[in-house]
C-alpha cells in the first residue's frame, strides 16, 4: 500500500517527535486540573505519552492522517506538537516539513529504501530523537557525477545572473575598509554583480558560462575567498532559504529534464534587467 508523502512524514513524527519534552515558562499563577502552580514554575509536557494518546497507539500507521493531523487527533491541536504549539511553535515548521519533502523525492528518485535485517528499533534522546544505531545502507551507491555536473551548471547560473544584484549594509559602528575610514550609520552597498564578473577574481573568462569552474566545489573556484561569490549572501545575514531553494531547482529540473529537452530559441534576445531582482526581459524563448 502507499501513502501520500504529506501522511508519511505526519505520522513519523508522530511516533518519533525530533524534540521528546517542550518547557514552557509560565507567567502567571495557573490552576492545572486543580493545583495550584507557583508564580515562575517551569511547565513540562512530556510529549512522548502525549502523542500515544491518539487512538491507534504506537504502530505506524499513515492511514490515520488521511484526513490531516486536525481530524486524527479528534479536533485537539495539543495532542499532535511535533513542532510546538501556538506562539512558541516553531518558525520553521514550513520550511522543514517541505525541505523533508524535496529530499526524500531526490532519494526516491534515485534510489529505492530497504530496511537492513539487521537493523534494531531503538530510538535515543540526545537534545533530540534519533535512531541509536543509525540507519544502515541498503541502497545502490550511483555516481555523482550528474548531481555534480547540476551542482556546477546552477552555481555558475548564479554567478553570472545573481538574483540580487546588490546587498545593501548599514555600518552600525565606525570602522576602516582598507585605507578608508567609514562613519557609523553609513550605508554599504556591496555590488554582488560586479564581484561575481570580476576577472582578477574569475579569470579572463569571467563573463563566459563555463560550468566547469566548480568541478571541485565552491571553495576551489573562489580560491578559498566565500565573499567573492554570494548568490544567497554571506555570514549571519545570509539567505535562510539557501538549501530549500538549491534543492527546489535540482528536483525541478530533474522532473523536467526527465520529459524533456530544451533548445534556445533563434528569436531570444538576450538582455538581462533587474525589477527587484534579476531576470530576462524577454523571457525564456
Amino acid at each position: 500500500m502507499t501513502f501520500p508523502m504529506n501522511m508519511i512524514i505526519n505520522e513519523s513524527l508522530r511516533l518519533y517527535t525530533p524534540v521528546e519534552t517542550l518547557r514552557e515558562k509560565l507567567n502567571a499563577q495557573p490552576n492545572w486540573r486543580g493545583s495550584a502552580f507557583q508564580h515562575i514554575w517551569d511547565s513540562l509536557f512530556d510529549l512522548w505519552h502525549l502523542i500515544m494518546r491518539l487512538e491507534y497507539g504506537e504502530k505506524f500507521n499513515p492511514k490515520r492522517l488521511l484526513q490531516g493531523a486536525a481530524k486524527a487527533a479528534n479536533n485537539n491541536t495539543a495532542l499532535y506538537v511535533p513542532f510546538g504549539l501556538g506562539s512558541r511553535s516553531c518558525v520553521g515548521s514550513s520550511f522543514a516539513t517541505n525541505e523533508a519533502k524535496i529530499a526524500l523525492s531526490m532519494i526516491l528518485h534515485r534510489f529505492t529504501l530497504t530496511l537492513c535485517p539487521i537493523y534494531f528499533l531503538s530510538p535515543v534522546v540526545l537534545l533530540i530523537v534519533r535512531p541509536q544505531h543509525g540507519i544502515p545502507s541498503m541502497v545502490d551507491t550511483h555516481s555523482d557525477t550528474a548531481s555534480n555536473e547540476m551542482n556546477m551548471i546552477i552555481n555558475e547560473s548564479l554567478r553570472l545572473y545573481p538574483r540580487v544584484i546588490l546587498l545593501p549594509r548599514i555600518v552600525k559602528h565606525e570602522a576602516k575598509l582598507g585605507k578608508f575610514s567609514v562613519p557609523a550609520n553609513t550605508i554599504l552597498l556591496i555590488p554582488t554583480l560586479s564581484i561575481h564578473h570580476d576577472t582578477q577574481i574569475w579569470g579572463e573568462d569571467a563573463q563566459q558560462f563555463k560550468p566547469e569552474r566548480f568541478s571541485e566545489g565552491v571553495s576551489k573556484a573562489t580560491n578559498n575567498n566565500p565573499a567573492v561569490f554570494l548568490p544567497f549572501d554571506l555570514g549571519p545575514r545570509s539567505c535562510v532559504g539557501l538549501n530549500f531553494a538549491m534543492n527546489e531547482a535540482k528536483i525541478a529540473l530533474v522532473m523536467i529534464l526527465q520529459h524533456y529537452a530544451f533548445t534556445l530559441s533563434p528569436a531570444y534576445i538576450h538582455l538581462p534587467i533587474v525589477m527587484l531582482t534579476s531576470l530576462p526581459q524577454h523571457r525564456v524563448q
